[in-house]
């Protein structure tokens, strides 16, 4: 149709609408405020930072040692760890969240002193988003607009890509040894100490009572619970003056041993005396009074030492960080708890003097008894003529050899007995070939606890036999 124009509307209304962000440079500068003494590295920051288009939170501080801290006066104290180079790193939390490292300061640390090795100035820009806003393009013309709508104008760089929040922590700690080849290790020391007993003791007879005296021994560097004394029989008590009625007792000689029961728990072993007991009479081999010189380590504590390979780094601590205080010689070998009890009886032979072995039915028997000379040989009698059967009881505190002869072999054949052991054999079984008869036998004091020439204990052998 003439005489009409058709007119396009461009935009009457907002024809888009963009989420933009408004993005600042933010900086932080001044210097750090630290103060190093000795071992101790403490800094101050709440002075002497500033924060521009960002504001801190407070501070994250790694010390390069695995300790970190939260807050604006962070303390650590380097005693302890090992020789090197150590990074600290400090870093800004700051309210538009992010985690900015403003300082990654070098420290050397000899054992003793620590030496700052950086500038402390600090500057350190990086972005962040001033706001949010809402782009809006209307008839080509652009405006930008808050979150409820009001109009602002941007601050700084509009960008439709937004920075992200930043984390710039590490998770290692960065320490340079002064010598990489070096291992860093932590051992534990002993706090050894040495103790010793001193002094004497004394055993007095009362007929057949012994008494044995120990108030005369004397312990240095180490506390006693108790004393206790073996009889030498099993029987065993606990004080520090002893006495025990050897009535009813094999007749023998009893080795009595004194020990003492320390605060830690070790048993040690002080000295021991011997005592003769024939039955009725009670007399001393030991000569008296026995002087006591029993040395012995005990630990006092532990404590713990670094080392940089083989070198001592530091100085020992306890386990809470605490300096530990020795007591004896700190060591990295410790010794051996120590439990010296025998845990058996020392009588030379634990037997009654009456023989509690029964002969055998239809049988015959021969006792050897009394002290024997060792080495001596001891014939035997009467002989064992037409005998199948023996069997040999020992009831001496030595070994001894029974010796045979038989119709089939003349030699002698040799078995050796132990210290309260028996030997039996019968020459003529059903199950085996006729081996003849006995026809002699002896004893052989040979296999004692002692030279030849000296004297077994007083007690028995019993041969029995049957024909």
């Amino acid at each position: 149709m003439s005489g009409h124009k058709k007119i396009v509307k461009i935009c009457n209304f907002p024809c888009t609408e963009t989420i933009v962000c408004d993005v600042l440079t933010a900086q932080i500068t001044g210097s750090i405020n630290q103060v190093v003494l000795g071992s101790n590295l403490s800094y101050t920051l709440n002075t002497g930072i500033t924060a521009t288009n960002d504001s801190i939170i407070t501070y994250h501080i790694d010390f390069g040692t695995g300790y970190t801290d939260i807050g604006i006066s962070p303390l650590h104290n380097f005693t302890n760890q090992p020789i090197g180079q150590y990074e600290v790193k400090i870093y800004a939390l700051t309210d538009k969240g992010n985690i900015i490292v403003i300082a990654a300061l070098e420290y050397n640390w000899d054992g003793t002193t620590l030496t700052s090795l950086s500038n402390l100035t600090i500057n350190r820009t990086y972005e962040v988003i001033g706001s949010s806003l809402i782009r809006k393009n209307r008839d080509n013309v652009i405006t930008y607009h808050s979150v409820d709508n009001t109009q602002v104008t941007p601050t700084g760089e509009i960008r439709v890509i937004c920075p992200s929040k930043i984390d710039e922590r590490f998770d290692n700690a960065d320490l340079t040894l002064a010598s990489n080849t070096l291992y860093n290790h932590t051992e534990i020391l002993c706090d050894v100490v040495n103790a010793s007993f001193t002094g004497s003791i004394n055993g007095t007879i009362a007929g057949t009572t012994y008494t044995l005296n120990a108030t005369g021994v004397v312990l240095t560097n180490d506390t006693i619970i108790n004393y206790f004394v073996d009889w030498g029989n099993g029987l065993t008590d606990l004080g520090l003056i002893f006495t025990y009625n050897f009535n009813n007792q094999p007749s023998s000689k009893y080795e009595i041993k004194l020990y003492a029961l320390t605060s830690n728990g070790q048993i040690i072993f002080i000295s021991a005396v011997e005592i003769n007991w024939d039955g009725t009479t009670l007399t001393n081999i030991t000569t008296f009074p026995v002087i006591i010189n029993r040395a012995y380590q005990r630990i006092a504590g532990r404590a713990l030492q670094n080392y940089i390979g083989n070198v001592i780094n530091g100085t020992p601590y306890n386990a809470n960080g605490t300096a530990y205080s020795s007591i004896g010689t700190l060591s990295l070998t410790c010794p051996e708890f120590r439990n010296d009890y025998l845990g058996v009886s020392d009588a030379t032979n634990g037997f009654p003097t009456t023989s509690s072995v029964t002969p055998l039915e239809n049988g015959s028997s021969n006792r050897i008894i009394g002290a024997q000379l060792l080495g001596a040989i001891i014939v035997a009698s009467p002989a064992f003529a037409g005998a199948i059967d023996v069997t040999v009881y020992n009831q001496y505190n030595v070994t001894v050899a029974f010796e045979y002869t038989t119709t089939i072999n003349g030699a002698f054949h040799r078995v050796n007995i132990p210290r309260g052991g028996t030997w039996s054999n019968t020459l003529k079984r059903d199950d085996y070939a006729n081996e003849g008869f006995y026809t002699a036998g002896r004893i052989v004091f040979a296999y004692g606890a002692g030279l030849a020439g000296t004297v077994a204990a007083p007690n028995e052998i019993n041969i029995n036999w049957t024909t």
